[in-house]
């Protein structure tokens, strides 16, 4: 996929996840950074105060390749899970919004046997660790039942 269309359809990600965030009256406020390399995606706040910050992924491939794919380098810096200060790491994967803490999806991937290292975009300038599905879900849980 060309890294214009995987931002554009990172975007929309972006907003169904604050939409279906709003649809739920569990939050006061749901706000998205606006300056350019904001440390998460979202950051609600529920009614009892408490804020948590939010990443999202969108993965293209997933329905083809039943793995996830972890963004942790892009033009040879550290990105993505790397650096985030994202409480949780939120991932659509096909229909479905999973989320993970982003201290478990570190573990997981540090742990990981199974894990693969690739490059992605046209040019190869994004590094990601590929993991199968099911060892995903050990830490992730889905979000909302449609």
């Amino acid at each position: 996929m060309k890294r214009e269309e995987d931002l554009k359809k990172g975007k929309l990600v972006e907003l169904e996840f604050i939409y279906r965030l709003s649809e739920t009256d569990k939050y006061t406020n749901i706000e998205r950074p606006q300056w350019k390399f904001p440390d998460y995606d979202v950051k609600a706040r529920s009614k009892d105060g408490t804020a948590s910050t939010y990443e999202l992924k969108y993965d293209g491939i997933y329905p083809t390749s039943k793995c996830v794919w972890i963004e942790y380098e892009c033009h040879w810096q550290p990105s993505g899970v790397a650096i985030s200060k994202a409480d949780y790491f939120v991932y659509k994967l096909w229909d479905h919004f999973y989320c993970a803490k982003r201290g478990k999806l570190l573990e997981l991937l540090m742990a990981s046997t199974t894990k693969v290292a690739c490059q992605w975009w046209d040019d190869g300038t994004a590094k990601l660790w590929v993991i199968p599905e099911e060892e995903f879900y050990t830490v992730a849980i889905k979000l909302w039942d449609d």
